[in-house]
């Protein structure tokens, strides 16, 4: 059995917190690494450490906000011209999964402000 990666904390969360703090999840934030340490391994460090737990916590609220900046852009986006009948109709729906995810996302992340 080959022996396990080492990883570096310190270089890998500021670039997994960033792209937390863009929209992304954990998961898959973890997938721009090579090689990408298992969702598992990003748990443990956050569950060690408080400092990157309370930086998490950060990004994932920054997270909340890109999401809900995204709602007015998704409910003020036109049916595309080319959709008819069922087509525009499923869209629509898709739409409206995509808002309610934001906004239940955002009103947990940031009840405060979302809630």
């Amino acid at each position: 059995m080959p022996a396990p990666t080492q990883y570096n904390p310190a270089t890998l969360w500021p670039v997994l917190l960033t792209h937390i703090a863009n929209g992304e999840s954990l998961a898959t934030a973890l997938g721009h690494l090579n090689p990408a340490p298992s969702y598992w391994w990003a748990k443990d460090q956050l569950r060690k450490n408080p400092e990157l737990r309370a930086r998490y916590t950060m990004a994932a609220a920054e997270r909340a906000d890109k999401l809900a900046d995204e709602l007015l852009e998704i409910a003020d986006t036109p049916i595309p011209p080319h959709l008819k009948g069922a087509a525009a109709s499923a869209w629509v729906q898709q739409q409206r999964l995509r808002v309610d995810a934001r906004k239940w996302f955002a009103s947990k992340f940031r009840p405060k402000v979302y809630g």
